[in-house]
């Protein structure tokens, strides 16, 4: 693990050519526990060779106050940047609000500086199956992009369907579905929605990707990518509960991974 400067990292080369996937996270300091303890799951797969943090409100880092037990062999995947870019969705970028698409893309090209052959973005209450990153790598290498539902649990057993959540995508009805991986060679980068400067002060509010015609992609419907929203009890989790419950049949080490991420 190591803590460094943007700049001085840009100027820096890896030569080593992995078949595997690079992850990286944009996150606040005050989650930045939390997006440990989620990464740390994916750092136990031998195809994700490399994450990538950016805490996003911190002009200074103290990398030797943070624990990685979790990591435990795998502390040599994982390199934590910082930077401030503001702060607050509901301030605009001039009055000091949260700037995401320069940080979004400032982690990407940190992880595209990788000789990966998978981006994956990992947000800090995301989770993911184990075998997961192995099936994007082994069973996926003719595509550009992996498409997945995304499950919200509200218990180790159940998850919940707002009718919000619900989409039609080639004739398929999809659960929250998101392309969060990508091939490496397509050199994407997030820009500013279209929409949002009608409805929000901060522009760079649910910024997104732009992915080209004709693009190859898979959509995984098997659980594999699950949200922890609503069992953090985080911002508008209430209006979840509208929705109705479903059973799901986690994995035992999900389970197990999530007592310990659970407060």
């Amino acid at each position: 693990m190591s803590n460094q400067d943007l700049n001085e990292h840009f100027n820096t080369k890896d030569e080593n050519n992995h078949k595997s996937i690079g992850i990286y996270c944009t996150v606040s300091s005050d989650e930045l526990q939390l997006a440990l303890k989620t990464l740390s799951i994916a750092a136990k797969s031998k195809f994700v060779t490399d994450i990538i943090i950016l805490i996003t409100d911190i002009d200074e880092f103290d990398s030797n106050a943070i624990s990685f037990d979790l990591f435990r062999e795998n502390t040599e995947k994982i390199n934590i940047f910082n930077g401030n870019y503001g702060y607050g969705y509901e301030t605009s970028i001039q009055d000091g609000g949260y700037d995401q698409i320069s940080a979004r893309n400032d982690a990407l090209r940190i992880i595209y500086s990788k000789k990966v052959d998978w981006i994956m973005q990992h947000d800090a209450d995301d989770i993911y199956d184990l075998d997961f990153y192995e099936k994007v790598c082994l069973a996926c290498s003719k595509q550009q992009a992996i498409m997945t539902e995304c499950y919200t649990l509200n218990s180790f057993s159940t998850y919940v369907v707002n009718g919000k959540l619900l989409k039609n995508i080639y004739g398929q009805t999809l659960l929250n579905p998101h392309i969060r991986i990508w091939k490496r060679e397509l050199a994407l980068e997030f820009k500013k929605s279209r929409i949002t400067p009608s409805f929000y002060v901060n522009e760079t509010r649910h910024c997104g990707v732009e992915f080209p015609d004709g693009m190859k992609f898979i959509i995984i419907k098997k659980p594999s990518h699950y949200h922890l929203h609503r069992l953090l009890n985080k911002r508008h989790s209430s209006i979840l509960d509208k929705g109705e419950t479903h059973e799901i049949k986690l994995n035992d080490d999900i389970k197990e991974h999530l007592k310990t991420i659970l407060p």
